[in-house]
Formats: structure tokens, sequence, C-alpha cells
């Protein structure tokens, strides 16, 4: 074998060291041991990450799909509006992805996937009850009710 075939062999466990597999839902997924860790510490993901023992998580692979893409991007494809909005916040819940979740969908930008429209009221007695509510650093706060968020920002009257 020459010395070059030989390096190339070398070299190619380090460069794989970082490449982490997971089977979710029996379908492979590869990214990077810097994408998982993204998702926090005290994640699933990021236990995932250290974890050396083969991986399986017993989930839905679409779902994984975008938490996936939204840690790599920081958005979600447009494939996200094909998908359930309280289904994808349950799946972010089980990974430990929930904040991030929340912080990405606090972008104006993000909306447009799951065409989703901001609303100034929250009908509280409504056949919707919310089913999540969080803060934002920026004294914003997102209220999920049925399949649609509604935000309020402090300073709008």
């Amino acid at each position: 074998m020459s010395s070059v075939a030989m390096q190339c062999l070398e070299t190619e466990p380090k460069f794989n060291s970082n490449v982490v597999t997971i089977n979710v839902g029996g379908q492979i997924f590869q990214t990077t041991k810097q994408t998982l860790t993204q998702a926090g510490t005290k994640s699933l993901l990021s236990q995932l990450a250290e974890t050396t023992s083969k991986r399986f998580v017993d989930r839905d692979p679409d779902y994984f799909s975008l938490l996936l893409s939204l840690l790599r991007s920081g958005t979600f494809p447009s494939k996200a509006k094909d998908f359930d909005l309280r289904d994808l916040i349950e799946e972010s819940r089980f990974y430990g992805l929930e904040s991030l979740l929340t912080n990405s969908l606090t972008n104006p930008s993000h909306f447009d996937a799951f065409a989703l429209q901001k609303s100034s009221i929250l009908p509280l007695n409504g056949r919707d009850s919310p089913s999540a509510v969080a803060t934002t650093p920026f004294a914003s706060l997102h209220v999920s009710h049925g399949s649609k968020i509604t935000s309020f920002d402090w300073s709008l009257t």
C-alpha cells in the first residue's frame, strides 16, 4: 500500500471522531458533535454527542430532521409548514430543545415556515386553551394555543 493511502487511513478516524451517527426511528442521521452540543449541556442531543456506543432514539425521524436543521442553521426548512406545531413543541421538549425552539420562533422570519400570524388578543376562554407559555430575555411573552403562537411585547399597548 502506498504511503499516501496509509496517511489517508490514519487520518480518517481523526476526521470521523467529530461525526456522530444517530438512528432515529430507523432513519440514520449524521451530524457533528458541535451541532449537537449547541442544544445545551442538559439536552439529550448533547448527551448523545458524548456517547460512544450505538445511538438509537425511538422517535419520529421527520420531526428530528426539523430540529436538527434548527440546530444547524438556526432556522426551519420550508418543509416545516407541513408539520403540526404542537407535535414539534412536544418533540423539542423530549430532546431538551424547547428553549431553542421558543427563541427561534421569536424571530418574525421564522413564523413564515408555519404560516403563523401575530395577534394581540389571546382568547383565554376559547376552545384552544394555552398549552405552553414562554418568556424571552427581551421581555416578550409567547403563548402556544392550538396550532397558533401568540406573541406579546411589553412595549405594545
